[in-house]
């Protein structure tokens, strides 16, 4: 007979502000459905919606740290996400309008694996993103 290890349940980071337009309820269900622990780097106006048994961390300095503690990140921002793929984590994202929809999709690294993210990610400065808002603007 084989032993399995015990199940251990996957940590999701909520990294950014507690707010409709950050999907932070689509991430409370989301945590509820699949049973996980819920670790919350962020604050924001839906603060009274964290569930008594999240970990909640507030405004954190050191964002690495709580990434790389966790198995999922959930965010929208593009700054947490290249932070996120920097660890090779897993992100999920959600969006509440038809710009933040296309923003996202936009994504080069929208549907990509975590390999590629993490060689995207590597590659990117200040100025391709300068450059990349730009190029956004002037559509």
């Amino acid at each position: 007979m084989s032993h399995m290890a015990p199940f251990k349940k996957k940590r999701v980071l909520f990294l950014g502000r507690l707010d409709t337009d950050t999907c932070f309820e689509t991430c409370l269900r989301y945590v509820k459905k699949i049973k996980a622990d819920l670790i919350i780097a962020g604050d924001g106006p839906l603060r009274k919606l964290v569930p008594d048994n999240a970990i909640f961390l507030g405004w954190i300095k050191n964002v690495q740290k709580a990434i790389k503690e966790s198995d999922i990140v959930f965010t929208t921002g593009y700054l947490g996400m290249l932070k996120t793929y920097i660890q090779r984590k897993p992100i999920l994202i959600g969006w509440t309008n038809p710009v933040k929809e296309d923003s996202l999709k936009m994504h080069p690294m929208y549907e990509k694996n975590t390999d590629e993210c993490f060689r995207w990610a590597k590659k990117q400065t200040w100025q391709k993103l300068a450059d990349m808002y730009e190029k956004l603007w002037q559509k």
